[in-house]
């Protein structure tokens, strides 16, 4: 069963679920677990940002609701990009213009952009992408959420 905490989120979502695992995978209390995932949503419950974290439990960190009893497995250090295997050979990635060539999305309209970031978010490797390039994303998606 998640744990549902009230936003505003890292992302700028509304509220956010956890779930937290011991080393057999069941469900246990966020001090016992070894590994986690924190899912971010909007007000209108579309899923904004997965954060995936693992390693020895630890305890809370309680300078904010939000922070994990874990370390972050998606962060990406000093680096700041993210790169991407598309098309037989790696491609740097710092913007979202970036990600959409390098995925192929540049002449989607923005109904269909929209519908593939959205979906691309699901996946686990979005949880390594530089806090900046989500944060341009998120804010993207956002600006162009479908009423």
């Amino acid at each position: 069963m998640p744990i549902r905490t009230e936003g505003p989120t890292p992302a700028g979502g509304a509220y956010a679920e956890a779930y937290w695992w011991d080393d057999s995978g069941e469900e246990v209390a966020p001090g016992d677990a070894v590994s986690g995932e924190i899912i971010e949503y909007d007000v209108d419950d579309l899923e904004l940002r997965r954060t995936y974290v693992g390693g020895e439990a630890a305890a809370w960190d309680t300078s904010s609701s939000f922070d994990a009893p874990l370390e972050l497995e998606s962060q990406d250090g000093p680096k700041l990009t993210w790169d991407l295997w598309a098309d037989d050979f790696t491609r740097p990635v710092t913007t979202f213009v970036d990600l959409q060539g390098a995925l192929g999305w540049l002449a989607l309209d923005p109904p269909a952009l929209f519908e593939a970031a959205s979906r691309f978010l699901e996946l686990p490797a979005w949880g390594a992408a530089p806090a900046a390039l989500k944060a341009e994303v998120y804010a993207w998606l956002a600006s162009h959420r479908q009423e």
